[in-house]
């Protein structure tokens, strides 16, 4: 490759993900309630110069610089309420809300990569850059109503992604300018639960709510 301006290799995943799942349940009798919304994303975003070999290498000859970047933004919104009533006999609700997002973005410059190697040719600077942008927001709640209820309520948020920005082996560069690799990440998670029983004769309720961010950055 011979340029004049900038080479640039980008990817890039947007996802905003919307969930309400909303329960309401009158009876006269026995009355069950259940909320349930699940959220799973596993997307890989990569962006790449790809590897050469020994005897056959990458060749970027000249360019004033050269980008790989590889990004990911994921916006999660989950609203999950249950309302249980019941009239004369017994009233549960429960709410589960699970949101588990995974996947990779890379950013790479593989192996036997030669940048401004050739006679009289050079590369301005080269940036590899790989990001992580998530956010997540879960509300589970569940109220029951009657002579006996039972609450409970389950909300779990797991954001654990790898995040890699990387230079292979065996890589001939020259830059005139910066040569960077950077891995970044942002996370911001919010998780609220909330359980009311109300029981004429006994009630109980329990609520869990855990949120892990464990980003793997390389």
């Amino acid at each position: 490759v011979d340029a004049g301006g900038d080479v640039s290799v980008d990817a890039n995943l947007r996802t905003t993900v919307d969930v309400k799942a909303f329960v309401g349940a009158v009876g006269g009798g026995i009355t069950l309630g259940a909320a349930v919304a699940i959220v799973d994303d596993e997307s890989d975003v990569s962006a790449s110069i790809a590897t050469g070999t020994s005897s056959n290498p990458t060749k970027i000859r000249k360019a004033k610089a050269v980008y790989v970047r590889a990004e990911t933004r994921q916006e999660i919104d989950v609203l999950a309420p249950n309302v249980t009533l019941a009239l004369a006999g017994s009233a549960a609700g429960a709410t589960i809300v699970t949101v588990d997002l995974t996947g990779a973005t890379k950013a790479t410059i593989g192996d036997y990569v030669y940048l401004g190697q050739a006679a009289g040719n050079k590369v301005g600077s080269v940036a590899v850059t790989a990001t992580g942008v998530y956010k997540a927001d879960l509300d589970g709640w569940a109220v029951a109503a009657g002579p006996g209820t039972l609450t409970a309520n389950v909300v779990l948020a797991t954001i654990n992604p790898i995040i890699q920005a990387s230079i292979g082996l065996y890589n001939l560069i020259y830059a005139t300018g910066y040569v960077s690799v950077r891995s970044n990440v942002e996370g911001d998670v919010n998780v609220d639960t909330y359980g009311v029983s109300i029981g004429f004769g006994g009630a109980a309720g329990a609520s869990i709510s855990t949120a892990t961010l464990t980003p793997d950055i390389d």
